[in-house]
């Protein structure tokens, strides 16, 4: 066999002392690898250029004979037996082994020091907890209390030390071969200068920096204050940190819940007034608190107040469909459809199957009765079989795969809700929205399975067209000769994806909700019969399916006094106001459904103080059939069963998607 262990010691060193100066510039992202981990919290650099000569010295090591290639903590022979040989002698070291084994020491208790100082800030309270980044994920996991969540102290500082090398390494070598192959083919540096302006240049910097910088100047003159932007973020870091905070353990048994469940509107309301600016990374948002001025954005009469744009993973979740698309024409159309479904009639014609749905899930409480049983995943399980049934012809079994995606797209929409887009962002995706993808990706293909499956049914002569629920009615659009009544591939594929997801969500809270309150005022049980309407209305004012409505700015409009400039989202924090005393009076944190005994208009001093279900022509379409599925249930529990709250049950309401009980809802049921 040729020996070629002199021409790969050549060719390592040529490599070395072609692209030695290049990578000189890993200093600069050991930077950045330090200040987005954490991991610079000591201002001695040493740790960093520990690694560093390490891996340098990766070059200048290399002996005249190329035996050898040395990185930290590694001796890797190269084609040597009697190299081999001598790594099985522990007592022999090679000279660059043992400087390794002295760096390693330093290197260690470097990181030591870091440990030992962020655990003294969060001791003295000059930081909540262990900050907000990677090295704080390493400590809390340190500290944690279950031994199968527990890192050993050697874990953090294998994974600190992982990071400091191997956080740069993959991008200094990126960029590193991108300019060598720019270099290689001039054809393509003024494509990529392009893109690279779009980034880096004004349009950047505009956005990130002077934009946030010029409208907090223009609102603060017209009296509105706010948390002040950080670069980048923003306010999101406050606000997941405020959110954090309050949901880290339960409340007791009130309905005072605004400050935990909105603990960011409740400190900022306080501090800057009922209407102030707050910003989610660069992107403005105005909260809005008087009556008139959240009609005139709901009403939208001349068009101005658009639905948000959505990040990525909403658009995989929604689609263009009727919930968030702002296409008037597009929107008129599939409105009118949604409104032959699930106007009161319509509704009417999906009781029985309300029903069925019911007796089934009662079946399994009966057996059992007195126990304790976690209802609100059982609620979930009707509201999915009810709107499987009602809408598109099939049950909760049938759509079981669909639901457990939507379950997982729901999650990963409630924790990057705050994300939005910067410019060049199209680059890379982050790990969420590659999982939104592929979710996306099943969620269309079972979709498009039960196209095919409804639609050879129908050239078979199975059913009558393609049938009578909504989702035919989709499909007989999306077959219509009539250019203007016809609905795209696409439109039905997003159609179907609002009202799976959104069509159970909303009710399924309520009824949980309902069924809480109920346990915790079982005097109001025996009423719940006759004053049903009144526990619904109280129910959704105090634990609203969604706590805020938004709008965005499509140009600069004048909004009552204020002039609001272009690409700001308004925000209606409706949560905040059905917690007002100042509309409901002083018992507003009180379960009193006897507020809305003349009525949802006459319960508050303005009507625009409850809207659960939103206001004007956006109000939301599937009111009645929530209303109607909500009423079938509890006649049906309160029929068979007395309800009393759980010794287990821990007082929790949370924002994830819509208002959720954090920890569950276990209740028990007795027999009437």
């Amino acid at each position: 066999m040729k020996n070629t262990t002199g021409v790969n010691g050549v060719a390592y060193l040529a490599t070395m002392i072609t692209f030695g100066p290049l990578f000189a510039r890993t200093f600069c992202f050991v930077g950045i690898v330090e200040r987005m981990s954490g991991l610079a919290d000591v201002r001695d650099n040493n740790i960093a250029r520990i690694v560093i000569v390490g891996q340098m010295k990766w070059a200048s090591e290399i002996n005249n004979r190329g035996r050898k290639a040395i990185t930290i903590g590694h001796s890797v022979p190269i084609r040597d037996d009697i190299g081999g040989v001598f790594k099985k002698m522990r007592f022999f070291r090679f000279s660059d082994e043992v400087e390794a084994k002295i760096l390693d020491k330093n290197e260690k208790g470097l990181i030591m020091k870091m440990i030992e100082a962020r655990e003294e800030k969060a001791k003295n309270g000059e930081s909540m907890g262990f900050g907000h980044d990677f090295f704080e994920m390493l400590l809390k996991s340190g500290h944690d209390t279950e031994e199968d969540s527990k890192l050993s102290l050697q874990d953090i500082l294998d994974e600190c030390k992982t990071l400091y090398s191997a956080g740069h390494e993959t991008t200094y070598g990126l960029i590193t071969w991108i300019i060598i192959l720019l270099a290689m083919h001039l054809e393509w540096q003024d494509k990529a200068r392009k893109e690279v302006t779009e980034v880096f240049s004004s349009k950047f910097v505009v956005k990130v920096w002077w934009v946030p910088l010029r409208i907090t100047r223009f609102m603060e003159k017209q009296g509105i204050r706010g948390p002040p932007y950080k670069f980048l973020h923003g306010n999101n870091k406050e606000v997941e940190q405020m959110v954090r905070e309050a949901s880290a353990k339960p409340m007791d048994l009130s309905h005072n819940t605004f400050s935990r469940t909105q603990p960011y509107i409740y400190t900022w309301t306080k501090i800057y007034g009922d209407n102030f600016l707050s910003w989610v990374a660069p992107k403005p948002q105005l909260f809005i608190r008087e009556p008139e001025l959240i009609r005139e954005i709901l009403n939208n009469k001349n068009g101005d107040y658009q639905k948000p744009e959505m990040n990525r993973i909403t658009e995989k979740l929604l689609g263009d469909g009727l919930a968030s698309t702002n296409n008037e024409k597009k929107w008129a159309f599939h409105r009118k459809m949604a409104n032959k479904a699930f106007n009161a009639e319509g509704v009417k014609g999906m009781f029985s199957d309300m029903v069925r749905s019911t007796e089934e899930m009662l079946g399994r409480w009966r057996e059992k009765e007195g126990q304790e049983i976690e209802i609100s995943s059982e609620l979930r399980l009707l509201t999915q079989d009810v709107i499987s049934r009602t809408a598109f012809g099939s049950n909760y079994l049938q759509g079981q795969k669909l639901f457990n995606l939507f379950s997982k797209m729901g999650i990963l929409f409630s924790s990057n809700i705050r994300k939005v887009r910067f410019p060049g962002s199209g680059f890379f995706r982050f790990s969420d929205e590659v999982e939104a993808k592929i979710l996306d990706a099943e969620i269309m293909r079972l979709i498009m399975k039960m196209i095919k499956a409804r639609e050879e049914k129908a050239n078979n002569g199975e059913s009558v067209g393609y049938g009578h629920d909504f989702f035919g009615m989709l499909l007989k659009s999306g077959h219509d000769t009539k250019k203007d009544a016809k609905l795209s591939l696409q439109d039905i594929l997003d159609e179907c994806k609002t009202f799976y997801f959104a069509g159970h969500e909303t009710t399924y809270g309520l009824i949980t909700w309902i069924i809480i309150l109920l346990a915790m005022h079982p005097e109001w049980q025996d009423k719940a019969r006759k004053e049903m309407n009144m526990i619904i209305n109280e129910t959704q004012r105090l634990y609203p399916a969604a706590t805020i409505i938004s709008r965005q700015v499509r140009r600069e409009v004048k909004f009552g006094k204020l002039s609001i400039p272009s690409g700001t989202e308004v925000v209606i924090p409706a949560l905040a106001i059905q917690y007002d005393p100042q509309q409901w009076g002083t018992d507003v944190h009180l379960f009193k459904p006897e507020r809305f005994s003349q009525g949802a208009m006459n319960a508050s001093k303005s009507p625009m103080a409850f809207i659960p279900f939103g206001f004007g022509p956006r109000m939301c379409v599937g009111l009645n059939f929530a209303t109607l599925q909500t009423k079938v249930a509890l006649s049906m529990i309160l029929q068979r069963f007395s309800l009393l709250l759980s010794p287990s049950y821990r007082h929790a309401p949370i924002t994830r998607v819509t208002t959720q009980p954090q920890h569950g809802a276990p209740i028990i049921l007795n027999p009437l």
